[in-house]
């Protein structure tokens, strides 16, 4: 079984832009704004993370300025070409 590391991206406004639309319990703020306060805290992490190796050691879909259909269409492309 092939193993394929692929690694959705944005650039860290566009991040931070996603994280304070979202509502992952439409009707529930508070469980919502929960969810948030994680994604906000885990930002730097990963923002490190991306910096340090990740993006070397996957194939990134840059999603900053992709619809969700072309991040589907790119993720696709990359998995059948390998």
């Amino acid at each position: 079984m092939e193993l394929h590391h692929l690694v959705v991206h944005a650039d860290l406004p566009t991040i931070r832009r996603r994280i304070e639309e979202s509502q992952e319990f439409p009707g529930d703020e508070e469980r919502s704004e929960r969810v948030r306060a994680f994604r906000r805290r885990r930002l730097t992490d990963y923002e490190r993370a991306y910096e340090t190796w990740l993006r070397d050691q996957a194939e990134v879909i840059d999603t900053t300025t992709l619809t969700s259909q072309q991040v589907a269409d790119q993720t696709l492309t990359l998995l059948k070409q390998s």
